[in-house]
């Protein structure tokens, strides 16, 4: 079992306060219980919104076509290419 040994400390209004108590009282947790909970959650969505890419089926398609069958690259693009090795590495 994980040693709970760091703690996390907050200043709010009196209201929000009071709107914590009743959302923890009505799931039957603590305080404490229910703003980790929450928190715990929120921070994972906001990873996953960070880190996970979500693609339609259809724009899996393409990606996955992108990547099995790439386009010639065009002059432009080779240009761009030759432009940033030279940043890179200058000769």
């Amino acid at each position: 079992m994980d040693n709970k040994n760091a703690r996390l400390e907050a200043r709010l209004t009196s209201q929000n306060h009071s709107v914590i108590q009743h959302a923890a009282a009505l799931r039957g947790q603590s305080v404490t219980d229910f703003v980790v909970a929450a928190s715990l959650a929120e921070a994972q969505r906001t990873i996953t919104e960070s880190e996970v890419i979500s693609l339609l089926v259809d724009e899996q398609k393409r990606f996955v076509d992108a990547l099995l069958k790439p386009r010639t690259p065009t002059r432009e693009l080779k240009n761009a290419q030759k432009a940033h090795q030279n940043l890179i590495e200058p000769s």
